[in-house]
């Protein structure tokens, strides 16, 4: 097919517009105005779907109500990468690994590094680059792991149900 005319290129099904290619390129389903390289509208939750059907893997990205999904619609991880390589998945039993792609609780971060600043969670608010909690590995500590408090009055252990708290350098 070919569109001399500089317009648009308009697929019709029983009368009624269908797929819609814009003079720009962009590819409408269901609208006759698409904004971008693919655009879906539907009043019936709009879908796409993406299947694997050797391992029957499906992805599916679609808009219902006044929510928006993303995810795998089967027994399978969904995987975020960066720069080609694994980030963070989320099992299929709902449990998220940073760092890792066998988390062992709802929430697992590793990190293969001990250097200072690499590794370990930190927790930041108010914009601020400063941490408020960090627990990470010391290096050359055998395992141990610190938590400072970044100017916060103290930090809080509890054993046992007792409150053990270092405040103003005093542990009590």
């Amino acid at each position: 097919l070919k569109n001399n005319g500089g317009g648009s290129l308009r697929f019709f099904n029983n009368g009624s517009e269908r797929v819609r290619v814009d003079s720009s390129g962009n590819v409408g389903i269901g609208t006759s105005s698409p904004t971008s390289l693919l655009h879906l509208e539907s009043a019936s939750s709009p879908t796409v779907r993406l299947v694997d059907t050797t391992n029957t893997t499906i992805l599916l990205a679609y808009a219902q109500n006044s929510d928006a999904h993303f995810g795998t619609y089967s027994n399978h991880p969904l995987i975020f990468d960066a720069n080609s390589s694994e980030a963070m998945r989320i099992t299929s039993a709902g449990r998220v690994g940073i760092g890792t792609t066998s988390p062992t609780s709802p929430l697992t971060i590793k990190s293969n590094s001990v250097s200072s600043g690499t590794s370990g969670i930190s927790l930041q608010a108010n914009g601020s680059t400063d941490d408020i909690i960090r627990l990470a590995e010391k290096s050359g500590n055998g395992g141990r792991f610190h938590m400072f408090d970044g100017g916060v009055e103290k930090i809080a252990f509890y054993t046992d149900g007792t409150d053990n708290h270092i405040s103003a350098g005093n542990v009590g």
